[in-house]
């Protein structure tokens, strides 16, 4: 049995909630091959660290996932296919919360007006570095 493409996005909006820091469900794990039925976890943005390793992601308040579609049981996703789920609010406050991370005011609010913010800095890095993982080079300038 297979379900929408739909449901599996909303599914996977979710999940971003259910892992890494601060996560809101259990201990589901982020780490690269983890499973979340038919999908498994490729990357996350713990993998984002500075020149001395220190994480980047979490003093943001920024979090995201990438997973790979393995196998048919999603109606308009073919195996392979590549989702990258990003984490939207979860720290509405101007503090560090050690549950949920740096201020999404401070760090990622601004965006909507063009700003680039560390958040928005952050979602650009993921992406680069999933798309890297990937197709095995660079995102093409």
């Amino acid at each position: 049995m297979s379900i929408s493409r739909e449901l599996m996005l909303a599914v996977l909006s979710l999940d971003s909630y259910n892992r890494g820091y601060g996560a809101r469900v259990g201990e589901l794990s982020d780490v690269n091959g983890a499973a979340l039925g038919n999908l498994s976890v490729i990357n996350a943005s713990a993998v984002l660290t500075d020149a001395g390793g220190k994480r980047l992601d979490e003093p943001a308040g920024f979090y995201a996932i990438a997973y790979n579609v393995n196998g048919s049981a999603v109606t308009g996703m073919a195996d392979g296919t590549k989702v990258i789920s990003y984490r939207g609010t979860d720290n509405p406050s101007l503090s560090l919360s050690e549950q949920s991370g740096g201020s999404d005011i401070a760090n990622g609010w601004a965006s909507a007006t063009g700003t680039m913010t560390a958040q928005a800095n952050l979602a650009i890095s993921f992406y680069n570095q999933v798309y890297k993982l990937v197709m095995g080079q660079d995102v093409p300038s």
